[in-house]
C-alpha cells in the first residue's frame, strides 16, 4: 500500500519525500501528511461518494479559489488550500482499483480545541460568517452538487425504512427513537439557495493567532442552506459531553457569525437553527446507524461498535 502511495505522490511532485504519515480525524476520507522540501497533504476520496462528481468538485473548487483571490485583500489574509495538478494535468489521480486521490499544499495553522473558551467560540462563528461572504460570490456553484444527499433527511429516512437486516443487527431502543421522532424531524424546513461548505465543523477550520484563516476539505462546497453549515458548526463546538446543545456557546457562535457575515438573526431565526441542529443530529445518527447495520464502511471505526455508539449518542440526545 505504501508503494502505491509513493507512486501517486511522484505523479504530483518531483521533489524527494522523506515521510508519509497518516493524519487522524477524518471519518470519510483517508488523509496523509507528506514531508518533502515542504509539506503536502495526500487524500484518498471515498469513491462511493465522489465517483462521477469530479468535474463538479473541480469546478466548485476553482470558483471558490477565484472568489478567495478576488476578496483576499478585504478578507485579511484568508487562505485557500492550493490543490496540485498531476503530470496529466488533473487534480485527481484514479488508480486501477478505482480509488480517487488528490494532493494539496499543507496549510500551516493551529487546531481549535478551546470549546469552553468564549472568544474561541466567537471566532469559530466569525470564521464561518467570513467563509459564507466568499461563497456568496460563487454564483456558478449554485446548481452544481458534489454530494447531493449530504443533509437530505428524506433520502436517509427512506433508506432506513427500506432496510432488511437480521434482528441481531438492530438496536430496539434506537429504532423506537427514530420512528417516534421521524415525522417531526422531517417537517423541519430551512431556506436553501445559498452556497455552503457542506461540512463546516471545527476540524475543517485552520486557525492562526486565534482566528479562522482557512477551511479545508472543500469537496462538499455546493448549493444548500446556511442553516445546515451553522448546524454542523454548532454540533462540533456547542454540544456538551452528554450530547446536549449548550445554548450559551451557541449564542457566542452566532454573535461571531453575525460579525463575520453581516447577517442578523431574529429570535425565530435562532429557534429555527436550534431545531435544525436537532434535525441534523437525527440525520447523522441515522447515517451512522444505517452504516452500522449494513456494514458499508462509509464511516471509519477506531474500534468495533463505534458507529452504533455514535448513533446512540446523537439520536438519544435530540430535544
Amino acid at each position: 500500500m505504501r508503494t502505491d502511495r509513493e507512486k501517486i505522490i511522484k505523479s504530483y511532485i518531483d521533489e524527494p519525500f522523506t515521510e508519509i504519515k497518516k493524519l487522524s480525524g477524518g471519518h470519510i476520507n483517508d488523509t496523509f501528511l507528506v514531508e518533502a522540501h515542504g509539506y503536502y497533504v495526500l487524500q484518498r476520496l471515498d469513491k462511493r461518494l465522489y465517483t462521477g462528481s469530479l468535474k463538479e468538485i473541480e469546478h466548485n473548487y476553482l470558483q471558490y479559489r477565484k472568489a478567495c483571490e478576488k476578496l483576499n485583500s478585504d478578507m485579511n489574509e484568508w487562505l485557500c488550500p492550493e490543490w496540485i495538478r498531476n503530470r496529466e494535468g488533473s487534480f485527481f489521480y484514479t488508480g486501477n482499483d478505482g480509488d480517487i486521490w488528490r494532493m494539496y499544499c499543507y496549510v500551516e495553522g493551529d487546531i481549535f480545541i478551546e470549546k469552553n473558551n468564549a472568544s474561541g467560540i466567537y471566532e469559530v462563528g466569525r470564521g464561518l460568517g467570513r467563509l459564507h461572504c466568499i461563497l456568496n460570490e460563487c454564483a456558478d456553484i449554485r446548481d452544481l452538487y458534489t454530494f447531493r444527499h449530504l443533509h437530505d433527511i428524506d433520502f436517509y429516512c427512506k433508506k432506513y425504512l427500506d432496510l432488511k437486516v437480521p434482528y441481531m443487527k438492530r438496536n430496539e431502543a434506537l429504532d423506537r427513537v427514530i420512528l417516534d421522532r421521524m415525522k417531526e424531524m422531517r417537517e423541519i424546513s430551512v431556506p436553501a439557495g445559498s452556497v455552503i461548505h457542506g461540512d463546516a465543523k471545527c476540524a475543517n477550520m485552520v486557525f492562526k493567532g486565534g482566528k479562522v484563516v482557512c477551511f479545508i476539505d472543500t469537496d462538499t462546497i455546493m448549493p444548500g442552506s446556511v442553516y445546515d453549515d451553522l448546524a454542523d458548526c454548532a454540533r462540533s463546538c456547542c454540544i456538551d459531553e452528554k450530547g446536549n446543545l449548550d445554548r450559551e456557546r451557541l449564542a457566542g457562535m452566532l454573535k461571531g457569525y453575525e460579525a463575520g457575515s453581516g447577517k442578523r438573526f431574529t429570535m425565530p431565526d435562532r429557534e429555527l437553527l436550534i431545531r435544525n441542529i436537532e434535525k441534523n443530529k437525527f440525520v447523522l445518527g441515522l447515517r451512522y446507524y444505517i452504516d452500522h447495520m449494513l456494514e458499508e464502511g462509509y464511516f471509519t471505526e477506531q474500534y468495533s461498535g463505534q458507529r452504533e455508539e455514535k448513533a446512540v449518542k446523537l439520536l438519544s440526545s435530540i430535544l
